[in-house]
């Protein structure tokens, strides 16, 4: 059980664990270091892996999630005790000489009074932090506190680019609150780098010109980079559910995913053709120097 009823949650589970030195022990990192030395994005040698919450506070505050998620509302939020969590750091920093900690949580900065306690717990000299966050949780009340946590570089799922796409797809953030959040980044001098969406069911032209420009516009308003993910349509999703009642054949346990892809561009977004479509994204991509494009699977 929970030891508060509140935010954040301390389950006596991974939580409350001690780093898992043992695992990082045997785990070779000279690879991961190889290839980010390749990519050069990050300005470090040895980054680092952490996990500070499991769970996606937008779902525990608002009972729903974003449609384009598999992961189910079931999934509780659970906030690491920071005394672990920094001592995991600690650990790595002595032991592995790492130079970024790469935090992988939804969003490290879902829960303000979680996050407070990461701030002011924070050792000195500690590595940088990279993390992952939602334009409405980057305010005039939460940035403090996510510089004073040592955060230098900012994720922010933004996906499409109008806010009637956004009510549809239940992002719950505005356009207004992603360009809000860069500006209050770069003025604490942290990084920001928006993510986007396309492929997404019920995609258009119009819709697509509008993530684009929306892309432009943020680079105009101070970010530094962003990544352009094609939606990957997984098991668990309605649109799923809805391809396999005209393919019965998708009820495979091993499925082709490319097969997938195209059968499901052919059938929610017919007015465009998925390689032309990747072919405008490739080329809107050229205006970023480190961007990305990748495929969302989540």
């Amino acid at each position: 059980k929970p030891k508060t009823n509140g935010l954040p949650l301390y389950f006596n589970d991974w939580t409350n664990q001690s780093p898992m030195i043992r695992g990082y022990s045997v785990f070779d990192y000279s690879a991961l270091w190889e290839r980010n030395g390749k990519i050069g994005r990050t300005g470090c040698i040895r980054p680092f892996s952490v996990i500070g919450i499991r769970g996606c506070a937008y779902a525990q505050r608002s009972g729903r999630r974003c449609i384009f998620c598999a992961m189910p509302l079931s999934n509780r939020l659970r906030c690491r005790d920071p005394k672990y969590f920094w001592e995991e750091i600690d650990w790595a920093v002595k032991q592995l000489q790492v130079d970024l900690i790469w935090e992988h949580s939804d969003s490290f900065l879902g829960v303000p009074s979680w996050l407070a306690e990461i701030a002011e717990t924070r050792p000195r000299n500690t590595p940088p932090i990279w993390c992952y966050g939602r334009a409405d949780e980057i305010n005039t009340r939460t940035i403090g506190l996510i510089s004073k946590a040592g955060i230098e570089h900012v994720y922010i799922g933004v996906e499409v680019g109008s806010n009637k796409r956004l009510k549809e797809i239940k992002k719950g953030i505005t356009l207004a609150q992603v360009l809000n959040a860069i500006r209050l980044c770069r003025r604490y001098n942290i990084k920001v780098q928006p993510s986007f969406i396309f492929g997404l069911p019920g995609e258009t032209e119009e819709f697509l010109n509008n993530t684009i420009n929306f892309a432009l516009l943020c680079k105009k308003e101070g970010a530094d980079d962003i990544v352009f993910h094609e939606f990957i349509l997984r098991r668990g999703l309605q649109w799923f559910e809805t391809l396999v009642k005209e393919h019965p054949e998708l009820n495979r346990v091993v499925l082709d995913q490319g097969v997938v892809q195209n059968l499901m561009w052919r059938h929610f977004n017919p007015k465009l053709e998925r390689e032309n479509t990747m072919k405008k994204v490739k080329k809107a991509i050229r205006e970023f120097p480190h961007s990305e494009l990748t495929a969302w699977n989540i």
